[in-house]
Formats: C-alpha cells, structure tokens, sequence
C-alpha cells in the first residue's frame, strides 16, 4: 500500500511538472512567438482584452466567427495568427471577423509596474509568418508621423 501511494505521489508530481505555463514578463528575453493567446503573460492578455472590450480571441486552427453573419455568438470573432515579443514590444497578429474579415497587428509595451501602452495598431498583410516580418512593420510604423490606423 505504501509503494502504491508513493507511486501515486510520483505521477502526480510528474504530471504537474510537465504542464507549460505561460511566461512571466520578467522572465522574457529575446524576440519569440507564441501560438495561443494563453501562452502571453496575463498583463499582455489583459491589456489585449481590455482594448477588445473582453472580447476573446481563438487560437490558431479554433472555430471562430469570420463575417458578420453571427452563426454561433460563443465563439469569438477575432483569431490569433501568432502573438509574442520582437525588440522588447508585445505584439498580437491576428484576424478579426466582421463586414470584411482583415487582419491586424496590435503592439504594447509594459512599464516597470506592468502597465500595458498602445503603441502600434494597424492593419496588417495577410501570410506573414516570421518575426522578421512583424519587426519590419513595426519599424515602418514608427517612422510615419501618422496615427494608429482601424479598430481593434
């Protein structure tokens, strides 16, 4: 009986240790990206939400609502394409449905409390899929003196 309850104690352990979390802001070096919007640090996922008004994003490959023909109201109309950090900004590429399914690229930066700025949100290209690619964006951004273009 005390073999099986140490054996028991060892696969939970295990299984504990193996579920990936997301990463802590203070732990993030180097440009990465990630594939589901759970895998962001939750001042990132906030601040998103909050700009979205609570409203949800789908993961790469999850039902969502790409028109604005509503044929299911739980699923979210916006779908990450990928999300991360290039060059110390938050970044969130992704699809939004509606009248017009587009693409948009969203950048924040955290300050040392963890208080999340816009800094860039525009539309974006459809097919990117390098970080490479959302690093051009954001440097061509920052040279025009125009503001943030669309909605989030």
């Amino acid at each position: 009986m005390r073999t099986l309850s140490y054996l028991l104690a060892l696969i939970l352990f295990m299984v504990g240790c193996s579920e990936k979390k997301p990463k802590e802001v203070s732990a993030v070096t180097g440009d990465f990206k990630v594939n589901r919007f759970q895998d962001l640090p939750s001042p990132i996922r906030n601040a998103f939400l909050s700009e979205t008004k609570g409203e949800l994003f789908a993961d790469p490959g999850q039902k969502w609502n790409p028109t604005d023909a509503i044929w299911d109201e739980t699923l979210p109309r916006r779908r990450l394409i990928f999300a991360g950090s290039v060059d110390g900004k938050w970044f969130a590429y992704y699809e939004h449905g509606g009248l017009g399914k587009h693409q948009h690229l969203v950048a924040l930066s955290l300050d040392a409390h963890n208080k999340a700025s816009l800094l860039a949100n525009m539309y974006a290209s459809d097919g990117w899929t390098q970080l490479s690619e959302i690093k051009h964006a954001l440097e061509l951004r920052d040279l025009k003196s125009s503001g943030s273009g669309g909605h989030f």
